[in-house]
C-alpha cells in the first residue's frame, strides 16, 4: 500500500516495528512515529510521521502467519477506537490466510497421495451415491481397458464387468458396508477387461460421508490388479 514495498526482507530488522509485533504477537500502535526515534520502520522509510498501527495475524495454535500494517498519513492520529476497529480487521485478515494455508495443505496431501496411488499401480474410484455417479482414474481404465464413458460412471455399470459367478459376494459385501456392518469394503473378484480377457483385482473402499440419518453420500476406494498372485505361473 501507498509508498511500502510489496515485500519485506526476511529476517526482519531487529528492532523493527515489524520485528516486534512478530515478537511480542501483540498490535503495537504508534501515535507518532517522529516522537519515536528509536523506531525503526520495517517498510516505512518514507514515513517518518503521523501514526501507525501493526497487528499480528496468528493462527490457533499463536504461530505468526503474517502482519497486517496500516500507515495514516491525515493530521488526526490513530487512537485506541482505531486500533480496535483495525484488530476486527486483522482477524479477517487472519481467517483469510488460514484458508488460504488449509487449501494449500491439502493440495499438498492431495499431491503426495497421487504419487503414491501411482507409484502403487493403485486404480481409483469414488461414487457419490445419491446421485449413482462413479468417477475413476486413468490407472483404473489402464487395469480395465474401459473409458469412463464407456462403462457408464454407474454402479451397475461397474457390476457389469464383474464375473457373475462372484457378483453375488461383491454385492453382499458393499451393503455390509454401506449399513455399517463393516467398517470397510474389502474384496477380491474377477473381472472381464474389454479386451475379453478375466483378471483378479483387489477392491477396498471406505464410506467417507453419511447423512444425518447415517445414509452414505460418498464412498472412496481402489482398484489393484492381482491376476499374476491369483495365477502364479
Amino acid at each position: 500500500p501507498g509508498h511500502a514495498p510489496q515485500f519485506i526482507p526476511f529476517p526482519l530488522t531487529e528492532g523493527s516495528v515489524f520485528d516486534t509485533v512478530f515478537k511480542t504477537k501483540t498490535p503495537l500502535l504508534v501515535k507518532e512515529i517522529s516522537d519515536n526515534p528509536n523506531l525503526i520502520p520495517s517498510g516505512w522509510e518514507n514515513y517518518w510521521n503521523q501514526s501507525l498501527l501493526t497487528f499480528p495475524l496468528v493462527d490457533e495454535s499463536r504461530f505468526v502467519l503474517g502482519i497486517l500494517s496500516l500507515h495514516n498519513k491525515s493530521p488526526k492520529p490513530f487512537n485506541n477506537q482505531d486500533k480496535e476497529i483495525g484488530s476486527i480487521l486483522a482477524t479477517y485478515s487472519c481467517e483469510t490466510l488460514r484458508a488460504v494455508r488449509a487449501t494449500e495443505e491439502v493440495k499438498e496431501s492431495e499431491r503426495r497421495l497421487e504419487l503414491a496411488i501411482n507409484g502403487a499401480d493403485l486404480g481409483t474410484w469414488d461414487w457419490m451415491v445419491d446421485i449413482d455417479k462413479v468417477m475413476v482414474n486413468e490407472q483404473w481404465v489402464k487395469i480395465t481397458g474401459y473409458s469412463m464413458e464407456e462403462f457408464g460412471q454407474t454402479r451397475s455399470g461397474w457390476e457389469k464387468l464383474i464375473n457373475p459367478d462372484d457378483l453375488p459376494m461383491v454385492k453382499s459385501a458393499l451393503n455390509d458396508h454401506l449399513t455399517g456392518k463393516t467398517d470397510s469394503y474389502d474384496v477380491e473378484y474377477r473381472i472381464k477387461r474389454k479386451t475379453g480377457e478375466q483378471i483378479w483385482v483387489l477392491v477396498k473402499a471406505k464410506v467417507m460421508e453419511r447423512d444425518q440419518s447415517g445414509k452414505p453420500l460418498r464412498v472412496v476406494g481402489t482398484y489393484l490388479d492381482v491376476t499374476a498372485r491369483k495365477n502364479p505361473g
